[in-house]
């Protein structure tokens, strides 16, 4: 051993982890988990069908008790498909863990040390504790919203933005008929009524689905935001059928006074709305 490599093999510092060889490309067991009980969320990672493709391939897949109980999926549905229906606990013990929103640092204590939680990106994250309790049990984690397909396009963020957007023109038709409380207005116009006024402030791929939705089905659609090369994309994106403005004051007033539908996302730019137009906007708007 030359000196150089005797200096270098005693020289203190960082050294790489030994890890176990991992489960990768082998048969994979696999826990998902429910949303937690105080929480608004209702989406799941995986339907019925797409566990029963998974075990299909020879993994084993294990789900929570009552994990689709929010959109009518029952536990003897995903039974049907050869998945176990475990506690949360066992569910928490499998070496590869999917859930839709991030799980809590107690929940994260609970994991093999060593596995993996497959989630989708949120603030959570970012708090201490549960980071401490992810080097803790030296769990990976990736987040769907950070994974690219082969052309380098966020999928998994597109398609989660692309339901939000098309949803929230949805629940404003919802909320405009009689069954939501509304006055019965009708999104698409008619002989000799005007359409309904959708604003729609921000870019982006919410942004550009909702206005896709609505104007199929007939409403007059309005996207504002402080970039014009970004508006520009917005049109190339949803057709000339859509009207693209600039976000100045008295526009922006203009627009916020006829319009019965009013949805936000992130503009290019920060904008914040300005409280005073609150009260500039009509009775029943859905915002």
């Amino acid at each position: 051993m030359t000196m150089s490599e005797k200096e270098s093999s005693n020289t203190p510092g960082t050294q790489p982890e030994c890890m176990q060889p991992t489960n990768v490309g082998r048969n994979l067991r696999i826990g998902i988990l429910a949303n937690y009980p105080d929480s608004e969320e209702t989406r799941i990672l995986l339907t019925p069908e797409a566990c029963g493709m998974i075990v299909s391939s020879g993994h084993h897949v294990a789900i929570e008790a009552g994990l689709g109980i929010d959109i009518n999926f029952t536990d003897e549905d995903y039974s049907q498909y050869g998945v176990e229906v475990v506690s949360r606990e066992a569910a928490l013990a499998m070496p590869l863990v999917f859930s839709f929103r991030p799980l809590t640092a107690a929940d994260i204590r609970k994991m093999q040390p060593g596995a993996a939680l497959i989630c989708m990106l949120d603030n959570t994250l970012f708090d201490r504790k549960v980071i401490e309790a992810l080097l803790e049990r030296r769990v990976t984690l990736g987040c769907l919203n950070n994974m690219v397909s082969h052309n380098e396009e966020p999928v998994f963020a597109d398609v989660i933005d692309e339901i939000d957007g098309r949803a929230a023109i949805m629940y404003a038709e919802d909320h405009l008929s009689f069954l939501g409380g509304g006055k019965g207005v009708l999104i698409a116009g008619v002989a000799g009524i005007n359409p309904c006024e959708i604003l729609l402030i921000g870019t982006g791929t919410k942004i550009n689905y909702a206005a896709i939705s609505a104007l199929a089905v007939g409403a007059s659609v309005t996207i504002m935001d402080n970039d014009v090369s970004a508006l520009q994309l917005a049109r190339q994106f949803c057709g000339q059928s859509v009207t693209t403005c600039s976000i100045h004051p008295k526009v922006l007033l203009n627009r916020v006074k006829t319009a019965d539908v009013i949805i936000m996302d992130h503009c290019t730019r920060d904008f914040e709305m300005p409280r005073n137009l609150l009260g500039a906007m009509k009775p029943n708007v859905y915002l």
